[in-house]
């Protein structure tokens, strides 16, 4: 059986307290082709080195520095990153 592959997308911004438990609920799924995608939207907490413990197990990750008004830029950015038939963001919260 194919399995169609999913892209799911979590944008992050100083949730240190949150971010470790939500890529793992993605990651743990055990669906075989599944992408995570996690942005760091220039935290100024420990949310990027809790995010680097994943490293190994994501699609891609990375701290994106500078300040911007709204998370939507940080989702698109993740989003030019897929490679899924289907796409997911997910709130970090």
């Amino acid at each position: 059986m194919q399995y169609p592959k999913i892209s799911v997308v979590i944008q992050c911004f100083n949730r240190e307290k949150y971010i470790g438990d939500t890529i793992e609920s993605v990651i743990s799924q055990g669906y075989p082709n599944l992408e995570c995608i996690v942005i760091d939207d220039n935290s100024s907490d420990g949310s990027w080195e809790v995010i680097e413990r994943y490293k190994d197990r994501l699609a891609h990750c990375e701290k994106w520095p500078g300040k911007r008004l709204h998370p939507i830029h940080a989702y698109n950015r993740a989003l030019a990153k897929t490679t899924g038939e289907i796409m997911y963001t997910l709130n970090d919260k």
